[in-house]
């Protein structure tokens, strides 16, 4: 009989014990492709320290807040203000390129690039001897979230999770420095990438300044 008892005991505590971890993993959310216990302080910690460190600044050789590169590869006559976003397309015209200069920047000076198909052509598009869309890290559509992760790092924050669709961005933010001071070098606050996967396909894609 005492046997029978202490076996019981041993059932409950182990029982106890499984409702417990349950109750743990409750408390764990996935962040950054890594799993980190949100009630833990240290890890808190070094979520804040993880951050975009070599973040990609050209598209076909187009280079961020660079007037001379928009003449190079454009042409010498191109001239693009803050009137409106300037659309290019690739040859075939299945893709799109999106260049915005912000109010009070000088002419040609690109802040942010958008990428991605293209549905329709407008009147205002121009095209481009260009096969594709590319940043000087191979980012391109089509490739999938382990590819941008690989040339990227996984300190990302998800804005939109389906399942077919995914939407994640990186950002740097002043006081964050990267390996290369690339805020200070620029002398802007923020920095931003943002990428949109449909079947874990890149579907579109975004980066640049925010607006100061």
């Amino acid at each position: 009989m005492k046997i029978t008892i202490i076996i019981l005991i041993l059932l409950s505590v182990i029982s106890c014990s499984e409702i417990n971890d349950n109750n743990t993993i409750s408390t764990i959310e996935k962040t950054n492709d890594l799993v980190f216990d949100i009630n833990n302080k240290s890890t808190k910690s070094s979520l804040k320290d993880c951050f975009l460190q070599v973040p990609d600044s050209t598209v076909n050789g187009i280079i961020i807040v660079n007037a001379k590169s928009i003449l190079s590869v454009l042409g010498k006559e191109t001239l693009l203000n803050d009137e409106i976003k300037y659309r290019y397309l690739t040859k075939d015209k299945k893709e799109y390129l999106n260049l915005s200069i912000y109010p009070g920047s000088f002419n040609n000076q690109v802040s942010v690039f958008e990428v991605g198909y293209s549905k329709q052509i407008l009147k205002e598009d121009n095209i481009t001897e260009s096969t594709i869309f590319q940043t000087e890290k191979g980012i391109k559509l089509g490739v999938s979230l382990q590819e941008i992760t690989k040339r990227l790092g996984k300190c990302y924050k998800i804005l939109n999770s389906t399942d077919s669709l995914l939407k994640i961005i990186y950002k740097i933010e002043t006081p964050q420095k990267t390996k290369d001071d690339f805020l200070n070098r620029y002398n802007m606050p923020v920095y931003y990438a943002e990428y949109d996967f449909i079947n874990n396909k890149l579907n579109r894609f975004e980066f640049g300044f925010e607006y100061p």
